[in-house]
């Protein structure tokens, strides 16, 4: 679980900029062609065989809905012909057989159609229900995730603060000049570490020069580096929030 967490930690990163950012590590995905996958549904109105959306049992589902509502929209559309059928044949022993039979058969075919109509209209008011489903349950499934990541970081964090320098030392890559001057805020429990830390860092670096900072008003998931070329921040909630969103909008 530490080492995972640490992964997480060390993607912070600045900007060309001069803005820092922590970017949250995802392993790339394999590209996966759009009707292969991400689909629900096939233009033609069939369920995509090769759809990831959802499961097999919920496919299976979903095709014997369809199918259901289709079969019973023949039935009906049947036994309405039938019946015009019968309204003709007996309009046409008052009034001409063969005029009644086609006024029964015509108002027999219009309200197939109308019913047909319907069972489609029927049909893709439950495909929309059913994309709608599968979308809400990815977003549920992210914030789960997001959740989960930001509680393994703060687990880390609290258990272990020199966890902080995976946070600090990307920022210090980018920021970090001979002769220049870095001061550095931190909620007070990292001021040891930081210190330690900072030594390293300045015998890395001659003339390299830091001030570091209590801030109490900070959480210990938060932290700043300041110097002439720009200020750096970082706050997990925050990341974890831009990343969240991001997601989603590849989701959409």
């Amino acid at each position: 679980m530490k080492s995972s967490a640490k992964s997480i930690l060390k993607q912070a990163a600045v900007a060309e900029s001069g803005q820092a950012k922590a970017i949250i590590t995802k392993q790339p995905l394999k590209s996966q062609s759009e009707d292969e996958t991400g689909n629900l549904w096939l233009k033609d109105g069939t369920l995509n065989p090769q759809t990831k959306l959802i499961s097999p049992e919920e496919q299976l589902e979903l095709k014997s809905v369809r199918q259901q509502i289709i079969d019973q929209a023949k039935k009906d559309a049947e036994r309405l012909k039938q019946q015009g059928y019968q309204a003709g044949e007996a309009a046409g022993h008052k009034a001409g057989y063969q005029a009644g039979y086609q006024k029964g058969l015509s108002a027999g075919q219009q309200a197939a159609e109308k019913l047909t109509a319907q069972a489609e209209k029927n049909m893709q008011i439950a495909m929309t229900s059913a994309q709608t489903y599968v979308l809400e349950r990815k977003k549920e499934l992210m914030q789960f995730v997001i959740k989960m990541a930001e509680t393994l970081v703060k687990k880390e964090l609290d258990q272990d603060p020199t966890a902080i320098n995976a946070i600090l030392q990307p920022i210090l890559l980018q920021m970090q000049q001979p002769e220049q001057l870095l001061i550095i805020r931190a909620h007070p429990r990292y001021h040891q570490q930081l210190e330690r830390q900072m030594k390293l860092e300045k015998q890395k670096l001659p003339g390299f020069r830091y001030l570091i900072l209590d801030d109490a008003d900070k959480s210990a998931y938060q932290v700043s580096v300041e110097s002439d070329e720009g200020l750096a921040l970082f706050d997990l909630g925050q990341e974890l929030e831009r990343f969240l969103q991001q997601a989603e909008k590849k989701v959409i």
